[in-house]
């Protein structure tokens, strides 16, 4: 994005030579790719490094939230609301009456004793005068548990739902059902995005973790890794100059 991101030439334990960068996900209207340019030159950006020694009396952290979005640009709408201009329109999926969606999100290393979050945002299409609200979307988790989403008319609603996470599998089946309200007799609305929101036990996901550090004075405990690993730790608060972390 028109800056350029730091090098970490080579770290101790690696066993070849190189350099690595880290590189921000992007996900655009028009694509999904990022490009990066190498050159040649003096005073190039480098990481920087500081120690990141356990420390006395601070909290140990064995757990971090994970967030998984499903938001798939799978229909384009354009006459859709088309004088507005909040939005792209790009949905994931068309609920109808009488038919259902399914989206299924992954969670791994689930911690049970803390409470799942499921976030959804959708938009009305059809719209019955005089019944408010005239759209109800019913989420199922895996057969289980669900929850009915009320909203009205052509507008953007925004849902959230909390539930234990012993409701939680490996692969996570969302049904996504539209249940017909007295006096309605379509309901019809898009699903622009849904999130599940899990405490996740802080172990690597192939051969990486990714994650948000917690206020304070913390100590993190991460579980998981082969006995001979060699680890880079870095803290990439500011994404274009990591801090290379040294005396974990």
């Amino acid at each position: 994005r028109t800056q350029e991101v730091a090098l970490l030439r080579n770290w101790p334990g690696a066993d070849t030579d190189g350099f690595i960068f880290f590189g921000q996900g992007y996900s655009g209207d028009y694509s999904a790719t990022n490009v990066y340019w190498l050159g040649f030159g003096t005073g190039a950006r480098r990481f920087t490094s500081r120690s990141a020694a356990p420390l006395a009396d601070a909290r140990v952290v064995v757990t971090h939230l994970k967030t998984i979005v499903y938001d798939a640009k799978r229909l384009y709408q354009d006459t859709f609301r088309p004088s507005d201009a909040t939005f792209d329109h790009w949905f994931a999926e068309a609920l109808l009456n009488g038919q259902s969606a399914t989206v299924t999100l992954a969670a791994d290393a689930v911690s049970p004793a803390q409470d799942a979050v499921f976030e959804i945002v959708l938009y009305g299409k059809s719209d019955t005068p005089g019944v408010n609200p005239d759209h109800c979307t019913r989420v199922q988790l895996n057969a289980g548990p669900s929850a009915d989403f009320l909203y009205e008319g052509q507008e953007v609603f925004t849902g959230r739902v909390v539930f234990s996470a012993t409701a939680l599998r490996t692969i996570n089946r969302f049904d996504l059902t539209q249940v017909l309200q007295p006096g309605v007799s379509d309901d019809y609305a898009y699903l622009k995005q849904c999130a599940l929101t899990y405490t996740r036990n802080l172990r690597p996901e192939d051969n990486a973790l990714l994650f948000d550090g917690q206020p304070g004075a913390c100590n993190y405990r991460i579980g998981g890794w082969p006995a001979d690993v060699s680890l880079l730790v870095c803290d990439i608060a500011d994404p274009v100059n990591p801090v290379q972390l040294t005396d974990f």
